[in-house]
């Protein structure tokens, strides 16, 4: 039973250690549109780095439009 005890508490005190975010990042935040023409990957980098910054989460890449096949 002590070790129970133990046990619990350990896994109490090392697991409120750790910071849980669940937060989302859009990348049209930083500047992403969705148009199909417009290169994104700064947005995108910028989105990911904010998450990174805040413990992690999620990137939104909203829908967009995408661009026409090129003709050949």
């Amino acid at each position: 039973m002590r070790n129970l005890i133990t046990v619990i508490l350990y896994c109490m005190i090392t697991g409120s250690a750790y910071r849980v975010s669940a937060a989302g990042v859009n990348i049209t935040t930083y500047g992403g549109v969705g148009d199909g023409h417009t290169l994104n990957t700064w947005a995108i980098q910028t989105a990911i780095d904010a998450c990174s910054k805040t413990g992690g989460g999620s990137v939104i890449l909203p829908a967009g439009k995408s661009s026409p096949a090129p003709l050949c």
